[in-house]
């Protein structure tokens, strides 16, 4: 109100008006921080099974260029890569055509995260020596 007991009309916003931008705006902040958080895990993720991978190939060249008695039928953990570990199951198999048996390495690659452990497996003939 002026002097003059009239009502003027002011420029602003009213309390309700900043309150209710506020919540959309927490809303929609919300909401794009959620979407920032799981790219950032699944990009994590990404990342892990991508060193998995790797690993697994690496543990399976080792076994083709005889390598094997470093590997065995034994588990342990890779060096350099904490919370990695490997475990190589042998078995011998009979393929039709070949007078003596191969040897079948069955590789696992494991990586343990937040109580969550995730293999990753790749099976690999070895002919006879």
């Amino acid at each position: 109100m002026n002097r003059s007991g009239k009502r003027t009309k002011r420029a602003g916003f009213s309390l309700l008006e900043v309150v209710v931008a506020l919540v959309v705006a927490g809303v929609v902040l919300t909401g794009v921080l959620s979407a920032y958080l799981g790219c950032i895990r699944q990009a994590r993720s990404t990342s892990v099974s991508m060193r998995e991978l790797s690993l697994l190939h690496e543990v399976a060249a080792h076994l083709r260029t005889g390598a094997a008695a470093a590997y065995g039928t034994q588990e342990g953990e890779l060096e350099g890569y904490p919370g990695f570990r490997w475990r190589v199951l042998w078995e011998e198999v009979s393929l039709p055509g070949l007078r003596k048996p191969v040897k079948k390495a069955h590789i696992e690659v494991r990586h343990s995260s937040g109580g969550e452990e995730r293999p990753l497996a790749l099976e690999v003939l070895i002919g006879p020596g």
